[in-house]
């Protein structure tokens, strides 16, 4: 078998594990993404081993890919730093935004808002799960996270971390369901449209059926806010929504808020970042704008 590679083979490896996608490395690297590509495979057929999963949301490194870059990634920052040999930053720099699958679009509009007021980066959004968006951090595939938990109690490497808001949830239901007199008993009566086991919301949800010895049954476990916002307005249950995810529809009365006051739900959006790295100025720079505001 000829086990022939080149010093670029292993190059572009680093920097397609480093951007997350093979379109970004390619960019950053000024080469055809199918060049980059054919290298990368070349490379895996020399080493007789996977070193990546490709899917529509980038690359995902196996465990020997993991082992290879962990390997080559600091001697190759080493040699391209005092070479020189680093790609010219693009004219349009990227800045990379994971988010938790759960994360309600209200949340990334207000992000947007405070990018929009510091000119820099095009705005690139792509959604993992929470422990996905702590790898892809830790190996600065991305340069921030959105999140509704807090990723930092547990981090590999040390993470800059804000909290961007906290928000009420209400317990919500379609006008077109038989709603009765009292929060309790409308719990009790109809299936509750939850979110999936371990997420904080759900985890406080939990915590107050257990206070107030409530009894629920539950009609549906969905992660995705969007669909559960959508089974409510279709009368499947009762569902625990952010007050601005709701607020058009209670205007036009599709849903109901079973109480009037917040009760102590609260959603929370967290903004994480990597302590170190060589990005781009623009992209420091917009980083910077959204922990500062």
């Amino acid at each position: 078998m000829d086990r022939k590679f080149n010093f670029n083979q292993l190059r572009y490896f680093v920097h397609v594990a480093q951007a997350g996608s093979l379109s970004s490395a390619a960019r950053k690297l000024g080469i055809a993404q199918p060049t980059l590509s054919i290298q990368l495979r070349h490379l895996e057929r020399t080493l007789n081993g996977r070193l990546m999963h490709r899917s529509r949301h980038g690359v995902t490194l196996t465990p020997r890919g993991q082992s290879l870059y962990e390997s080559c990634r600091r001697p190759f920052e080493l040699l391209e730093n005092e070479l020189g040999v680093r790609m010219p930053s693009s004219a349009n720099p990227i800045l990379r935004v994971g988010i938790s699958l759960s994360i309600v679009p209200q949340e990334i509009l207000r992000l947007n808002r405070r990018l929009r007021k510091h000119p820099g980066p095009l705005l690139s959004v792509t959604s993992h799960s929470w422990e996905s968006l702590r790898q892809k951090l830790e190996r600065r595939q991305l340069d921030v996270a959105v999140c509704d938990a807090d990723l930092t109690p547990q981090p590999a490497v040390q993470f800059r971390a804000k909290r961007l808001s906290r928000t009420p949830v209400y317990f919500v239901a379609s006008a077109s369901l038989k709603l009765k007199s009292s929060l309790a008993k409308n719990l009790a009566a109809f299936p509750l449209l939850l979110r999936a086991p371990g997420n904080p919301i759900r985890l406080q949800i939990e915590s107050f059926f257990k206070k107030f010895s409530i009894q629920p049954h539950i009609g549906a476990e969905v992660e995705n806010p969007d669909l559960i916002h959508e089974l409510a307005r279709d009368g499947a249950g009762i569902a625990a929504l952010d007050v601005y995810s709701i607020r058009s529809d209670v205007v036009s009365r599709r849903l109901v808020r079973l109480h009037s006051k917040p009760i102590g739900l609260h959603s929370d959006t967290w903004l994480f970042a990597p302590n170190a790295g060589t990005d781009d100025p623009r992209i420091v720079a917009a980083k910077e704008a959204l922990f500062g505001a």
